[in-house]
């Protein structure tokens, strides 16, 4: 239980007009394992405008990392007793599970900070892919669905609304750089190795795992990248 925020693994991403995509590492702070809100906005207050709302997209699992997701989704006033950490993966055993549905609406609440503020939770955990299996399970639905993932980000770029997304995994290296570089591959048109280079060097994580690094080859191939 050593993850807790760390403001040196935080990086904007991208901002298109109201809409601020930040990537870090696991949003929790204290022995309480509260919201870490005052940290965030202490890193860059401005990302935080008044009247924007928060979505908190968590691609930890709720097994083996239990002990964050629970907290996690707590902090926005969910049931956490529907995400059994018998479940997994989700994809699987949750009849119905859509990760572009929230997994509630509402208020975010860090009490010990007196936060209270309009915002949700998308859970939507994703995987690396192992050497010599088929990327197909991991890029798209109803496997981990990276692909859906990142048009679920272009699609919050281009809702109108004033949004902070702040996406994550637990130290914000292999699952969050992934997606980091997904995204940067997508929006703006560059390859692997250059997407790999900018999500290595944005914060203290450094660069993503063997299997993270495959499935950003592998996402880049779907669009005729390869290098």
């Amino acid at each position: 239980m050593s993850a807790r925020f760390d403001p040196s693994r935080l990086a904007l991403v991208d901002q298109v007009g109201d809409v601020l995509l930040v990537r870090g590492n696991l949003p929790l702070v204290g022995q309480d394992l509260h919201f870490a809100w005052k940290e965030l906005t202490a890193v860059l207050p401005y990302w935080v405008t008044e009247g924007a709302e928060f979505i908190d997209v968590s691609l930890i699992d709720n097994v083996g990392e239990g002990w964050a997701f629970y907290p996690e989704i707590r902090a926005f006033g969910l049931d956490a007793s529907k995400y059994k950490p018998v479940v997994w993966p989700p994809y699987l055993k949750f009849p119905g599970w859509f990760p572009r549905t929230p997994v509630g609406s509402g208020r975010l609440v860090s009490a010990p900070e007196g936060v209270d503020r309009q915002g949700h939770v998308v859970w939507w955990p994703i995987e690396g892919v192992p050497q010599g299996e088929d990327p197909k399970v991991y890029l798209g639905s109803p496997g981990w669905d990276l692909i859906g993932l990142v048009e679920s980000l272009i699609d919050a770029t281009t809702s109108g609304r004033k949004l902070v997304v702040y996406f994550h995994c637990m130290n914000g290296a292999d699952r969050t750089c992934a997606l980091h570089g997904a995204y940067l591959m997508k929006t703006k048109r560059i390859s692997c190795a250059e997407a790999l280079t900018k999500v290595t060097k944005a914060t203290a994580a450094g660069a993503p795992n063997a299997d993270y690094q495959r499935l950003m080859l592998a996402y880049s191939k779907t669009f005729g990248w390869t290098s």
